[in-house]
């Protein structure tokens, strides 16, 4: 019987090859995106869950809270904490520490020199592969990391490095010290919140202390303990009470520790010195905009059929009067529905193997076909085949099976309950398809608005040159700085992280001592040169600028603030900042000017207090070069001036590109809802032209008589494109409020905020009766050119 059901249903596909046609072709759009937003779902929300201990993996988390109200959350820790959690909390099976290497690897190998500046690698300990996943490939991985001096290579790195010979046991240089390289591992997938491409041995026992916090430190439960209050409380104790700094000066500021489950930390913003995030929201708004597609799918499916139903009537009055029973109809239906959409899913995995390269390097992610195979994504393909196949045609089998046998054999099956249902759906989609249009213009207004936003600095042609670790002493670099200056280029000199668009802002903890009060803030922190300002244009509105050349105390004692530094601490003008004293413990230094307030971190944060200090020998170790190029040569010129110093890669961005990259998600979820959009208004598109070709068809009979008894092409033509427009003006008006609340929410989330414009309304409108009409004036206006007694002689 089964295979019955198929024969028919393959026939009655190949007798209307239009309309089956038009619904393939919603169907494989609507599966294609399904898919890609499946895989991207699965990638974001799959960060770090190929681990097997993921359950029992934290990273632990602090922040300084300052007594002031003004605190700083960190994803890093003290070195010290990590040796001291297994000894002293029984729930605590491991832990380790890791550090991000920021310097250069060189390959010597006959003669020859390689330098390689690597992002992905990471300072560690033994302990580490005790802890996270790694597929061995080589080597003794248990022992790799005991031996000092030694090194493990992904398998990627080790061909990058080694690709004629044997990597194991093959030395390199790191920072100039020969390494020797004990395991070669799997590459790690990308989705890692820490993804690494090698780990380097680390004695972190030479530089342990509980006052600095520069490691991430994660640590692995025993099996049946609980992340809990208890836990938290021990560790927030071992580093409160090991933290001597804090006792020595008398701090009224306390260290507060929060453990972060290892699935989680990809999606915990907000915390400095962390990588890059992503946003579960907009994950779980990606997966709502995926089913919304499916439901446009169905909708021309179910309206299409509807339509073409009253062709089908005369069919199922011989079936029942040949004994059909009413479930047979139904699965006849169901399975024509499946059919199609199985045809749908293979043609959409053609164009998935076709188009994925273009969406990853579009997006700059890591989707594989093989992801496909996953048994939840399995699960999920499945489901959306099964629901798009049985919803599809669930409606439409009950209402042709249900049709008693006269009328199905009189062929009328255009009931007006029928007529009510292919309205609601269509107002339906024309509410969907609004909705999507009016967001992408809101969503488009606040992102351009962030873009071309005053940041209170230049940010255009500033190049930003990386200065690996260990590579180039300070007086070099400041040499290079000033031939630079002397050859009419804007050059300045920060530390690595200090400026706009870097990894995340360096913090410090400081005090102010004002009426005998103690004012304790842990502040950001700018570490730059006498040219920063002046280099991004930042105005000094009071006081003076850094001029290390005349006060050498420039050097170490004097800083810069910014404005809401001065409110924060409630003097009542920039004037009275100037001369105040700001302590870090054993240092001090002077307020001698004050910046004008400038948009440091993204405009997803208000500006907050902030303090510049001069970058020198001491602190920070790390500096990167900032160069203001005015035309292309000039970055060969940097290039040339910069091989004079130092052999290591000349790589660099521009502040720019920089300081959007604060914004990928929102610049992710811009891109997917301009897509969305588009495909909604070709699954409209596509539902309305068959649609109006299957309307305009059964109301030849009306319009032939219309005609006879005076009826214009263009009377008739406006009668027939009324219906949907009417439809399409009820979508509208719903989804007006719909988008006003869904965009209200959204955009609240941003400090600062672009006005919703009343043509973010009105351009829609435009262009959902712009697709409506294009959609089906066509066959409209063939069907009212046709004459009277070709479209009766039928009859």
């Amino acid at each position: 019987m089964f295979r019955n059901f198929i024969k028919v249903s393959i026939r009655n596909l190949l007798k209307d090859k239009v309309h089956a046609g038009i619904n393939l072709t919603g169907l494989m759009v609507g599966i294609f995106c399904s898919l890609v937003i499946i895989l991207y779902a699965n990638y974001e929300l799959g960060f770090d869950r190929f681990h097997e201990k993921k359950d029992r993996i934290y990273r632990i988390a602090t922040s300084y809270d300052a007594n002031s109200g003004l605190a700083v959350k960190t994803s890093l820790s003290p070195s010290g904490l990590s040796p001291n959690l297994t000894q002293e909390i029984t729930a605590i099976e491991n832990s380790v520490r890791l550090l991000r290497y920021k310097g250069t690897i060189t390959i010597q190998a006959e003669n020859k020199k390689a330098i390689y500046e690597e992002k992905n690698i990471f300072r560690t300990e033994a302990q580490y592969f005790n802890i996270f996943n790694t597929s061995v490939i080589e080597g003794d991985i248990t022992a790799a990391l005991t031996v000092p001096n030694s090194i493990v290579l992904t398998e990627s790195l080790a061909n990058k490095y080694f690709s004629n010979q044997n990597p194991l046991h093959q030395t390199l240089f790191v920072d100039g010290q020969e390494y020797t390289v004990n395991a070669i591992i799997k590459d790690m997938p990308k989705n890692s919140d820490l993804y690494a491409e090698g780990f380097i041995w680390y004695d972190f026992s030479d530089y342990e202390t509980w006052n600095d916090f520069d490691v991430y430190t994660y640590m692995l439960l025993r099996d049946n303990y609980p992340a809990n209050e208890s836990v938290i409380s021990s560790v927030e104790k071992l580093v409160n009470d090991n933290c001597t700094a804090l006792k020595a000066y008398n701090m009224k500021s306390s260290i507060a520790v929060d453990l972060q489950p290892l699935v989680d930390v990809h999606f915990i913003n907000g915390l400095a010195d962390d990588t890059p995030k992503g946003n579960r929201s907009y994950i779980y708004m990606l997966l709502a905009i995926g089913v919304l597609i499916i439901t446009l799918v169905v909708i021309n499916y179910i309206n299409l059929f509807i339509v073409k139903s009253t062709e089908r009537t005369t069919e199922v009055g011989i079936r029942k009067a040949l004994g059909a029973q009413k479930i047979e109809l139904i699965i006849q239906f169901v399975c024509e529905a499946l059919l199609l959409t199985l045809i749908a899913f293979i043609l959409s995995i053609i164009l998935l193997l076709v188009f994925l390269p273009y969406i990853n390097n579009y997006f700059g992610i890591q989707l594989l076909i093989r992801d496909l195979f996953e048994k939840r994504i399995i699960l999920a393909i499945l489901t959306t085949l099964v629901v798009v196949g049985f919803v599809s045609a669930i409606y439409p089998a009950f209402f042709l099976s249900s049709m008693n046998i006269s009328r199905g054999l009189k062929g009328k099956g255009n009931l007006p309950s029928t007529q009510r249902v292919r309205k609601v759906l269509l107002v339906m989609q024309f509410s969907i398809s609004t909705i999507a249009i009016i967001c992408t213009f809101i969503i488009k207004g606040q992102m351009a608005f962030i873009w071309n936003h005053n940041l209170g600095f230049e940010k255009e042609q500033v190049m930003v040159v990386n200065v690996p670790e260990f590579t180039i002493y300070d007086k070099e670099l400041y040499l290079l700085r000033d031939e630079l200056v002397a050859s009419s280029m804007e050059s300045s000199v920060v530390g690595s992280t200090s400026y706009p668009g870097g990894e995340s802002t360096p913090w410090q903890l400081v005090w102010s001592i004002d009426n005998n009060e103690k004012t304790e803030i842990a502040i950001d922190t700018y570490y730059t040169d006498e040219n920063f300002g002046q280099l991004l244009n930042i105005p000094l509105v009071s006081g003076r600028n850094f001029q290390p050349d005349d006060n050498e105390s420039d050097l170490q004692n004097t800083i810069l603030v910014n404005e809401s530094y001065v409110k924060f601490m409630g003097w009542k003008n920039n004037d009275d900042a100037l001369g105040q004293r700001i302590t870090v413990f054993d240092n001090y230094w002077d307020i001698i000017g004050v910046v004008k307030d400038f948009h440091y971190q993204s405009l997803s944060m208000t500006i907050k207090p902030l303090f510049i200090a001069m970058a020198n020998e001491e602190w920070p170790l790390e500096k990167r070069l900032l160069v203001k190029v005015k035309h292309a040569n000039d970055i060969k010129k940097v290039q040339e001036k910069w091989k004079t110093v130092t052999a290591a890669p000349f790589s660099f961005s521009f502040l720019d590109e920089d300081f959007q990259k604060y914004y990928k998600n929102e610049e992710t979820l811009t891109r997917i809802s301009s897509y969305f959009t588009l495909m909604s208004l070709l699954l409209a598109g596509v539902g309305l032209f068959g649609l109006s070709s299957l309307l305009a068809t059964q109301r030849n009979k009306e319009i032939g008589i219309r005609k006879i008894l005076g009826g214009s092409d263009i009377g008739i033509v406006l009668l027939l494109l009324k219906d949907f427009l009417a439809l399409s003006c009820i979508g509208y008006i719903i989804s007006i409020s719909i988008s006003w609340y869904i965009m209200s929410s959204w955009i609240s989330q941003f400090p600062y905020q672009s006005t919703i414009s009343l043509y973010w309304f009105l351009i829609p409108a435009f262009i959902i009766f712009l697709v409506t009409i294009l959609s089906t004036s066509s066959h409209i206006i063939k069907g009212a050119m046709i004459k009277p007694v070709d479209s009766l002689k039928h009859e």
